[in-house]
């Protein structure tokens, strides 16, 4: 049975965009010796020389029920410390640079640390990343975190290792894959890379590398998520978190002779085993045209029957967004919608996703709120934005809602049992989670 949602959090945006919470601002002050100029609250220039005494260079404090919930994971800041909450408020950390929180939190101010004594002459920003690359210059805030579907899934299953790798001759190493085996001959002439792994999205859990064959001038990496995230060597074990997609890469040194077979091996596992060489199938399913893009739901493969329990739907009208009364405290702006629109939906907030990354989840709805039965399809605390901007996003077609369905929806599609061998197998596909039930012929 396959879990078509796919979802972990629609936001923040990420990947390189800056999610900083556009309220947490500097502005221009003096403290111990050092003076901080602004004229955005985000660019700025410190001069002077570090002197004793108490406190540093601070932004605003924002309050709890305004802050952006940013889910676990990783992400870079820029230009100052910032200091992160638990989602009710209470105090969790300082950070900085690149960090790693294993549970959501806020962020509700910051600040640029002053050293006795060291001399302040330099221009710099503030910004967020949720990857490990920080942005090298200022980007306005950007919420849009645009929400895609599937018209068909993939169903892989491998044994025990999950790694594949292409081979390519590079600098003088000549390489070649036999079996699941790699064999890498040469002298390389500058540094060379003939053996890149093959990338997979991976759940949740622990893994463990294996590998022979290296060497001094032989190193083994791998990534996550497309960043660098450390050296392979027999029996080096990492967590993931949350899903995340691996990858990697075997270089050779300049001037490095090389005559040697590389095995390699990633299991679920917290303790290695003897080496299997990679072995997979991948079956692939087309989702009827009929359904169009499916964005939630779940797919029994052995049965074919394909349930559908989410819907997508853009906010596109721009006539249609309105301010809301300050009276109602648990959201800024509003889709208005007619009657027959609001039908269609299960009238629950379970389920529901937005594009846009400005979404209170800290108020008193803990999501976007929702009305089927109001003057009002959807709503949410835009944090940071106005009006003008809301109608021109939308107008570009960024702001979009994925909802549950009051009725799911049901397709027959062709039956297909995937075969699996003796041994450990792992089932995995594109689209989100899957669970099996085994039947074993004797």
């Amino acid at each position: 049975m396959q879990d078509l949602h796919g979802y972990d959090y629609p936001w923040p945006a990420g990947g390189g965009k800056n999610i900083l919470d556009p309220n947490i601002k500097f502005t221009t002050q003096t403290v111990r010796g050092v003076t901080l100029t602004t004229t955005d609250g985000y660019n700025f220039s410190i001069s002077g020389v570090g002197e004793s005494g108490s406190g540093n260079l601070q932004t605003n404090t924002i309050s709890t029920t305004d802050c952006i919930v940013y889910p676990a994971g990783t992400y870079t800041v820029t230009g100052m410390i910032v200091g992160t909450y638990h989602t009710d408020g209470s105090w969790y950390s300082n950070r900085s640079g690149t960090f790693t929180s294993p549970e959501d939190f806020i962020i509700k101010n910051g600040y640029k640390e002053i050293a006795v004594g060291t001399t302040y002459n330099t221009n710099d920003f503030i910004s967020m990343t949720k990857s490990t690359a920080a942005l090298t210059k200022w980007t306005p805030y950007s919420n849009i975190c645009p929400i895609t579907g599937w018209t068909g899934a993939k169903v892989t299953r491998t044994g025990k290792n999950l790694l594949d790798f292409n081979v390519s001759s590079w600098n003088g190493i000549a390489c070649t894959k036999t079996n699941g085996v790699a064999h890498i001959e040469g002298t390389a002439t500058a540094s060379a890379y003939p053996i890149n792994f093959v990338e997979i999205e991976r759940p949740a859990g622990t893994y463990v590398w294996s590998i022979s064959g290296l060497k001094t001038g032989v190193q083994c990496s791998y990534t996550k998520n497309g960043a660098w995230a450390g050296y392979v060597g027999q029996g080096v074990t990492f967590t993931l978190e949350k899903r995340a997609t691996i990858g990697g890469y075997i270089a050779v040194s300049t001037g490095t002779t090389v005559n040697d077979d590389i095995r390699v091996q990633l299991e679920k596992s917290a303790t290695a085993s003897e080496f299997e060489p990679y072995q997979s199938e991948t079956y692939s399913i087309t989702f009827p045209s009929e359904a169009g893009t499916i964005y939630g739901g779940t797919l029994d493969v052995t049965t074919g029957v394909l349930t559908v329990d989410r819907a997508y739907q853009l906010l596109n009208d721009p006539n249609k967004w309105v301010t809301v009364s300050a009276s109602d405290s648990t959201i800024d702006f509003r889709y208005n919608t007619n009657a027959t629109e609001r039908k269609k939906y299960d009238n629950s907030f379970d389920g529901l996703m937005c594009s846009y990354a400005t979404v209170n989840k800290t108020g008193p709805q803990n999501t976007a709120r929702w009305s089927g039965a109001g003057s009002y399809l959807f709503g949410f605390k835009g944090l940071g934005l106005n009006l003008d901007q809301i109608k021109s996003d939308a107008e570009l077609g960024k702001i979009s809602i994925v909802y549950e369905l009051a009725t799911p929806v049901t397709y027959q599609l062709t039956p297909q049992e995937v075969t699996t061998l003796l041994g450990i197998n792992n089932i995995w596909a594109d689209t989100g989670n899957i669970s099996c039930t085994y039947y074993i012929n004797s």
